[in-house]
């Protein structure tokens, strides 16, 4: 969305390595100087949170049977 020639807004999202959620930020560029308009943090649920450890951490460090 623009407003002027130098007005620009971005939505930015990341799930970090935490896996507990995923953070969303609003932020404003007017003149490329960012101005952040509005943060938000959504947990995942706890069996969506065991599942990712689990396949993350399955991927890191195999099975014995998967060598």
């Amino acid at each position: 969305m623009r407003n002027g020639s130098d007005d620009r807004y971005f939505i930015g999202m990341l799930s970090g390595t935490s896996r507990d959620g995923v953070d969303t930020v609003l932020v404003h560029f007017s003149d490329n100087q960012p101005k952040v308009i509005a943060s938000h943090c959504v947990a995942y649920p706890a069996p969506l949170q065991d599942m990712l450890r689990k396949m993350i951490d399955r991927r890191i460090r195999p099975g014995e049977d998967e060598m």
